[in-house]
């Protein structure tokens, strides 16, 4: 999209928030980068240049607006609905591969050279993979600065810089202000949703270049050098993995092997073995961490939603010692009722819950696990954290946007999905659904094997009696889950004589259960959907529901569909829809490649608990 100058113009003439993600606009006279409904006066389009990604603007020279904060923008749809090299890479950047593993540790979970992946991601972000991460380590370090109290120097290691002069230097090149300043600084009076993605939106291939009205066809992708007291320095937002300092190296690998000397902070915990000075640092962490908030944008499209939310007051969780609060921006509209309605009636006790309004949830990150409480508000997720160690902050946002569907782009889906007779009704209804996940797609899978041919009450209890035999003990500060879902390796030793179920789905689970611990079955956010498709289907007891169903809510695919799902045949009747497997799949080749959200609209038809938002 941001190829296209006049269309980008028009857009941000309009202060159009769909578009928030897609490109990013810069000012060449004023050497900032914004999201296309930042508030202010739009500039002259002769002024204007587009790019593809936050990162391409800021190694091009041009720091963040602090007036529209562009750097919070929702994600892009685009790394959910492709499978390629570049997607998969945007999709485990953002859950912090590279600040774990660095980008050695990327190549090695997608099994190319580091090399390769540069070249691809350039060629489409306009960013490598260190600048993408470097610009969302700085969002991470903006929302502990401007919500917490935490010294700098834990927010420096908990953001995930390798040391405080890097977390310093990264901070005054995107935001044009030091770590103090920033926490000093007044908040923005008019903004955007949230602060609370920052991944980069999606390209095409060949956007090396920075594209305006006026600029020519040569114009390279870091764009004139910055000049004057306002320049960033490209140079250190873009860095090769050949240009990567030895300590930031040491760091990555340290942190991936869990050895890196930071406090379990929010706890008060400290990890073993740490010097007395981190113990005190951690002491002082502990507790402080504040609610985290941004402006809300009074526009429009929100007052839309009051049908589904009800009055609401002050945007915004309540802040709960101990707690991290922000709120996630997505793209208008969003349909509540059946994403957290599903997630609700489908809650694994002790795991899950719906508690004051909220879907609440444990799960795994590489530092510990993560509590989380999710709100839906008007024009924003609510969203609290209670978390083990603040480095997984990054992630575990990711997660809980992935775990929503909130980077998705309900006009497109909306737009393809109307075009049916059918569905169309189904869509003005109710526009905007979103398809519910799960945080952990090694976890759905299991729970899709547990449910094979039962009720979704026979699913749940199956699930909970798992989870109190194998899943790891927590405390909940915020409500009542006591686990964590337990993980294959903590199923390796599993007794099927133990499981109530028929024989041959003891046997599926245990298959399952093999192959992840194996490594012959890869559910990560970031594996290829067909590849896994065909392992999945290698695997015993596996047939297309089971296969889709993890293909839709594990993997994220747009377009698994599940014909043979008896929700999805009961509906198809009541709709005058073919029913039968061949002709209905034959039919929703005009729903691709928005299928999974076809799903879901076709689920909404039955009055099931699934579909209606819980009090």
């Amino acid at each position: 999209m941001y190829q296209d100058a006049e269309r980008c113009v028009r857009i941000v003439q309009a202060k159009d928030e769909r578009f928030d993600g897609f490109f990013w606009t810069a000012v060449v006279t004023t050497r900032i980068y914004c999201r296309p409904s930042c508030p202010v006066v739009p500039p002259k389009p002769k002024n204007m240049r587009f790019y593809p990604s936050a990162a391409a603007a800021a190694g091009a020279g041009f720091r963040a607006c602090k007036r529209c904060r562009p750097n919070a923008a929702p994600g892009s749809p685009e790394w959910n609905i492709r499978a390629d090299l570049v997607s998969r890479a945007m999709r485990l950047i953002a859950d912090g591969v590279v600040d774990r593993g660095g980008v050695p540790g990327l190549a090695a979970r997608l099994g190319y050279s580091v090399r390769q992946i540069e070249r691809h991601l350039m060629a489409e972000v306009g960013a490598g993979p260190l600048a993408l991460a470097r610009m969302q380590r700085a969002q991470s370090a903006r929302l502990l600065i401007e919500g917490t109290d935490l010294p700098f120097t834990e927010i420096a290691l908990a953001a995930g810089f390798s040391s405080v002069r890097s977390f310093n230097e990264t901070v005054r090149e995107v935001y044009a202000l030091t770590p103090g300043e920033l926490r000093s600084a007044p908040r923005p009076k008019a903004g955007i949703r949230g602060a609370a993605q920052p991944v980069a939106p999606a390209g095409r291939r060949g956007v090396g270049r920075a594209v305006g009205p006026d600029a020519g066809s040569g114009q390279a992708a870091v764009g004139r050098p910055a000049v004057g007291r306002r320049a960033v320095g490209r140079a250190a937002v873009e860095r090769t993995a050949a240009g990567e300092t030895a300590a930031e190296k040491t760091a990555a690998e340290k942190t991936a092997a869990g050895k890196t000397a930071v406090g379990e902070t929010v706890a008060g915990k400290t990890a073993a073995g740490k010097s007395g000075s981190g113990d005190s640092r951690a002491r002082r962490g502990a507790g402080s961490a504040a609610a985290v908030s941004s402006s809300v944008a009074e526009r429009g499209p929100g007052a839309g939603l009051e049908k589904h939310f009800g009055s609401v007051g002050a945007f915004g969780a309540p802040s709960v010692p101990g707690s991290i609060s922000l709120k996630l921006p997505f793209r208008q509209p969003l349909c509540p009722d059946n994403l957290f309605g599903h997630l609700a009636a489908t809650a694994v006790p002790g795991v899950e819950e719906w508690r004051d309004g909220a879907y609440r949830c444990a799960f795994h990150l590489p530092g510990g696990h993560a509590v989380a409480a999710l709100s839906p508000r008007p024009d924003h997720i609510a969203c609290q954290l209670w978390l083990t160690d603040l480095r997984d902050l990054t992630a575990a946002i990711s997660r809980c946007r992935w775990l929503l569907d909130l980077d998705a782009d309900p006009v497109a889906v909306d737009e393809q999905l109307s075009r049916d007779e059918v569905l169309a009704p189904l869509v003005a209804k109710n526009p905007g659904r979103r398809v519910p996940r799960i945080a952990e797609p090694e976890q759905f899978a299991i729970r899709a094997v547990l449910g094979q041919q039962v009720s979704t009450a026979a699913a749940r209890t199956h699930a909970a009696r798992l989870v109190q035999a194998h899943g790891r003990p927590i405390e909940d500060p915020g409500g009542g889950l006591t686990h964590l879902f337990p993980t294959s390796q903590d199923l390796a030793g599993l007794d099927p004589e133990t499981l109530a179920m028929p024989h041959t789905r003891r046997q599926t689970l245990l298959g399952l259960i093999d192959a992840l611990n194996a490594g012959d079955l890869d559910l990560s956010i970031g594996g290829d959907w067909n590849a896994t498709r065909e392992q999945l289907y290698a695997l015993p007891g596996f047939g297309p529901w089971t296969v889709e169903s993890i293909a839709m809510r594990a993997l994220g695919d747009p377009d698994a569909f599940i014909p043979g799902d008896l929700g999805i045949r009961q509906a198809t009747r009541r709709l005058g829809l073919p029913d039968k497997v061949g002709p209905l799949t034959a039919r929703s080749e005009a729903w691709q490649p928005w299928r999974a959200y076809a799903v879901q609209y076709l689920w909404g038809t039955s009055d099931h608990p699934i579909n209606r938002l819980p009090l």
